[in-house]
Protein backbone atom coordinates (compact mmCIF):
# COMPACT_ATOMS: atom_id res chain seq x y z
CA UNK A 1 0.00 0.00 0.00
CA UNK A 2 1.41 3.66 -1.07
CA UNK A 3 2.38 5.94 1.51
CA UNK A 4 0.12 8.81 2.28
CA UNK A 5 2.92 11.29 0.98
CA UNK A 6 3.19 9.41 -2.22
CA UNK A 7 -0.47 9.26 -2.76
CA UNK A 8 -0.82 13.05 -2.17
CA UNK A 9 2.36 13.98 -4.91
CA UNK A 10 -0.02 11.37 -7.38
CA UNK A 11 -3.57 13.21 -6.57
CA UNK A 12 -1.61 16.48 -6.71
CA UNK A 13 -0.32 16.18 -10.12
CA UNK A 14 -3.96 14.36 -11.68
CA UNK A 15 -5.34 17.91 -10.24
CA UNK A 16 -2.64 20.07 -11.96
CA UNK A 17 -2.68 18.24 -15.40
CA UNK A 18 -6.96 18.34 -15.11
CA UNK A 19 -6.45 22.02 -14.21
CA UNK A 20 -3.89 23.02 -17.07
CA UNK A 21 -6.60 21.81 -19.16
CA UNK A 22 -8.95 24.29 -18.09
CA UNK A 23 -11.87 21.78 -17.02
CA UNK A 24 -12.48 19.05 -14.19
CA UNK A 25 -15.34 16.83 -14.81
CA UNK A 26 -16.16 18.44 -17.78
CA UNK A 27 -16.74 21.60 -16.20
CA UNK A 28 -15.07 24.73 -16.58
CA UNK A 29 -12.65 26.73 -14.27
CA UNK A 30 -12.12 29.55 -15.48
CA UNK A 31 -12.24 31.76 -18.94
CA UNK A 32 -10.09 32.60 -21.59
CA UNK A 33 -10.05 37.02 -22.58
CA UNK A 34 -10.02 36.54 -26.05
CA UNK A 35 -9.19 34.19 -28.66
CA UNK A 36 -7.93 35.07 -32.30
CA UNK A 37 -9.58 34.65 -35.91
CA UNK A 38 -8.32 31.58 -36.68
CA UNK A 39 -10.02 29.58 -33.67
CA UNK A 40 -12.71 31.78 -34.53
CA UNK A 41 -13.55 30.54 -37.75
CA UNK A 42 -13.22 26.94 -36.09
CA UNK A 43 -15.80 27.01 -33.69
CA UNK A 44 -18.48 24.73 -35.14
CA UNK A 45 -20.77 24.50 -31.79
CA UNK A 46 -21.35 25.64 -27.91
CA UNK A 47 -23.25 24.99 -24.73
CA UNK A 48 -24.28 26.63 -21.97
CA UNK A 49 -22.13 25.77 -18.38
CA UNK A 50 -24.75 27.01 -15.36
CA UNK A 51 -23.42 26.68 -11.76
CA UNK A 52 -26.16 24.07 -10.80
CA UNK A 53 -24.19 20.54 -9.88
CA UNK A 54 -20.35 20.19 -9.91
CA UNK A 55 -19.76 23.49 -11.56
CA UNK A 56 -18.46 26.52 -9.89
CA UNK A 57 -18.78 28.99 -12.62
CA UNK A 58 -21.32 29.95 -15.43
CA UNK A 59 -19.85 29.90 -18.68
CA UNK A 60 -19.71 29.21 -22.60
CA UNK A 61 -18.23 26.23 -23.50
CA UNK A 62 -17.10 26.34 -27.28
CA UNK A 63 -16.41 23.53 -29.57
CA UNK A 64 -14.17 23.67 -32.36
CA UNK A 65 -13.51 21.75 -35.11
CA UNK A 66 -12.46 17.98 -34.81
CA UNK A 67 -9.41 17.41 -36.82
CA UNK A 68 -7.80 13.93 -37.96
CA UNK A 69 -7.76 11.60 -34.97
CA UNK A 70 -7.86 14.07 -32.31
CA UNK A 71 -10.35 14.65 -29.67
CA UNK A 72 -13.20 17.34 -29.77
CA UNK A 73 -11.18 21.00 -28.42
CA UNK A 74 -13.15 22.85 -26.13
CA UNK A 75 -12.72 26.95 -25.19
CA UNK A 76 -14.66 27.75 -21.62
CA UNK A 77 -15.55 31.75 -22.27
CA UNK A 78 -17.60 34.34 -20.19
CA UNK A 79 -21.58 34.49 -21.56
CA UNK A 80 -21.14 38.08 -20.32
CA UNK A 81 -18.52 39.10 -22.92
CA UNK A 82 -19.07 40.46 -26.27
CA UNK A 83 -17.23 38.39 -28.39
CA UNK A 84 -18.67 35.07 -26.78
CA UNK A 85 -22.43 36.68 -27.49
CA UNK A 86 -21.37 37.28 -31.37
CA UNK A 87 -19.96 33.45 -31.65
CA UNK A 88 -22.86 32.19 -30.25
CA UNK A 89 -25.26 34.47 -32.09
CA UNK A 90 -23.04 33.31 -35.43
CA UNK A 91 -23.50 29.63 -34.51
CA UNK A 92 -27.36 29.86 -34.37
CA UNK A 93 -27.68 31.09 -37.24
CA UNK A 94 -25.69 28.55 -38.90
CA UNK A 95 -27.56 25.55 -37.08
CA UNK A 96 -30.70 27.26 -38.38
CA UNK A 97 -29.80 27.59 -42.18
Amino acid sequence: MPSNAIMKIMWGQVRSDQIWKGSFDNCCLGHVPKVGKFIKKNIVDYRMQETDGDCNIRAVVFQMKKRRNQKIRTICANPEDEWVQEIRSRVDERKRN
